[in-house]
């Protein structure tokens, strides 16, 4: 049952507060300015309690973005693998930037604001790419539709309403024979242990940064040479064949190997390495220009487009479920799909022609 009681504020404002009533169910209350307003209301929400429909903005109302963020961050992102540290660094952008306004005040106008603050935020002196600024969004997205499906906090996901950022299309920057060379003999010199192992595993295998170092001993088959992606971008389990120079570096880390589950583990081996400043590093003392830890799964792809491997095989040592990825690399083997060409010309022309010539 809904009761409306009208009030009067010392200025003279009249206000309509309602209070509803219904058994087996949480008393709710709101206030309105007007008698109709608040009328309608009380009727549209003893309806939806009675059909058994969630309650429209009730909690939107009471919780804060932080508080969805947080509750993300404990909850669901222990799970989620290799990306997590990149996730939870962007949703603490986020939290930062709106994190004490209450759901139900978060509009698509609201996030595209905080969006270009994000994008204004310089890392060593440059403004965050379309790419970099997308990823964040995507990363919100993501708390948003918990929110939504299992938490039933909000109705909908305001992002699904805002268009990405324009991306550039996808470059191909792989190390030339000479770049390779320094790069492979800089990281073996390293302090670092393991960097020259996982570059290794990059270059032969195609594997991104987070899948290489989220592997765990359990994943390798070192009689099989063989490993196991167990979270990829995609979310399904990858295989990688395990080649040379990466086989052997493996194999002397598994003689050395302490406790730690991961093959390439953290200080206290409770988590995966973080080679973030060993890579800018190794990079620098390089001196190999515009070129990042993704690019030598590009490196790889490259090489195996330009000895003639066909998309489709590239594809599958990539992971790629696309074949639109892999054709990024199709320019690389102009030679190959010239033999194909040919050869089939061959079997359809040449010989008829010959034929032709003998009746002749």
């Amino acid at each position: 049952m809904a009761t409306i009681e009208k009030r009067v504020a010392k200025d003279g404002t009249p206000s309509y507060r309602v209070k509803i009533r219904i058994k087996g169910y949480p008393d709710i209350s709101e206030t309105f300015t007007t008698r109709t307003i608040a009328k309608e209301w009380a009727e549209k929400t003893q309806a939806a309690i009675r059909n058994g429909l969630r309650l429209p903005g009730r909690e939107a109302k009471k919780r804060t973005v932080e508080e969805l963020i947080n509750l993300y961050i404990n909850k669901v992102l222990p799970h989620k693998g290799n990306g997590a540290i990149e996730t939870k660094r962007h949703l603490e952008i986020w939290k930062q930037l709106m994190g004490k306004y209450a759901l139900i005040s978060v509009s698509p106008r609201m996030i595209l604001d905080v969006r270009e603050k994000i994008q204004n935020m310089e890392t060593n002196g440059k403004k965050k790419s379309n790419s970099t600024v997308n990823r964040y969004v995507a990363a919100l997205s993501v708390v948003f539709s918990y929110a939504v499906k299992e938490l039933e906090w909000m109705d909908d996901n305001p992002i699904s309403k805002i268009s990405h950022l324009k991306e550039p299309k996808s470059r191909v920057r792989y190390l030339s024979d000479e770049e390779r060379e320094i790069l492979c003999e800089q990281a073996r010199e390293s302090s670092n242990p393991y960097i020259y192992t996982i570059i290794c595993i990059a270059l032969t295998t195609g594997a991104r940064k987070m899948e290489i170092l989220g592997l765990r001993w359990e994943d390798v088959d070192l009689n099989a040479k063989t490993a196991i992606l167990q979270e990829t971008k995609n979310g399904e389990r990858r295989l990688l064949r395990l080649i040379e120079p990466a086989f052997s570096e493996l194999k002397k880390l598994y003689v050395n190997r302490g406790k730690s589950p991961y093959i390439f583990p953290n200080h206290d081996g409770t988590g995966a390495l973080d080679i973030t400043y060993c890579w800018k590093d190794l990079i620098k003392q390089t001196g190999i220009k515009n070129f990042r830890f993704h690019d030598l799964r590009h490196t790889w792809a490259s090489y195996l487009a330009m000895n003639n491997v066909n998309m489709a095989t590239i594809a599958e040592i990539l992971g790629h479920k696309d074949l639109k990825v892999t054709k990024r690399y199709a320019h690389l083997s102009p030679g190959y799909i010239r033999s194909v060409m040919e050869d089939t010309a061959k079997i359809y022309f040449t010989e008829k022609d010959e034929n032709n010539d003998e009746q002749q």
